[in-house]
């Protein structure tokens, strides 16, 4: 019996600890999928996007992880500028996380997205927001608050714009106040 029982605790410890890393890195999370590990991580660096030769988008971020299994890096307290297609800075700014999808002109910001216009002063502020370089906008199906330097607000769910934010169309429960001229 005693051997049983010793045989028994041996084989509960070899099983418990005897995983490998290789293992624990395809136990599932607590959602029940594997978890993925990054392929890479970067710290404190600039990446640069351009569409067809032309620079678009420039990220700062403090950290960042590439998950080749996705082709996405996910980066984390993040400043952007974009460019309109003459290399002009058109507007600048920040969010707490972001992620940039390799292979296309395409960021997503999320978490206190702050976007200003250096062309005419607006400010949009979500928590979620698509930049797609290949048209040169933002979206989001998110809620959105858009002010101007003259005291103009317009807010709602849902948003297309440039990102000089001239051209803003929002989509529902619009709100806000304007200034005529």
């Amino acid at each position: 019996m005693r051997v049983l029982f010793g045989t028994l605790v041996i084989l509960i410890i070899v099983t418990a600890f005897g995983c490998s890393q290789r293992d624990r890195e395809n136990e599932p999370d607590s959602a029940g999928a594997p978890e993925i590990l990054p392929t890479y991580s970067l710290e404190d660096v600039t990446h640069y996007q351009y569409e067809a030769g032309n620079l678009m988008l420039k990220v700062m971020f403090e950290h960042g992880d590439f998950f080749d299994e996705l082709q996405e890096l996910r980066v984390e307290n993040c400043r952007f500028v974009y460019y309109d297609i003459y290399g002009n800075r058109v507007s600048t700014g920040h969010s707490r996380k972001a992620i940039l999808y390799e292979g296309n002109s395409r960021l997503v910001a999320e978490d206190n997205v702050v976007v200003i216009s250096e062309e005419n002063g607006g400010r949009l502020e979500t928590d979620y927001l698509e930049w797609r370089g290949d048209s040169a906008q933002f979206v989001t199906e998110s809620f959105v608050i858009l002010t101007r330097e003259n005291g103009d607000t317009l807010q709602g769910i849902g948003m297309i714009t440039d990102v000089a934010l001239n051209y803003v169309t929002v989509k529902r429960n619009v709100r806000g106040s304007l200034e005529l001229k």
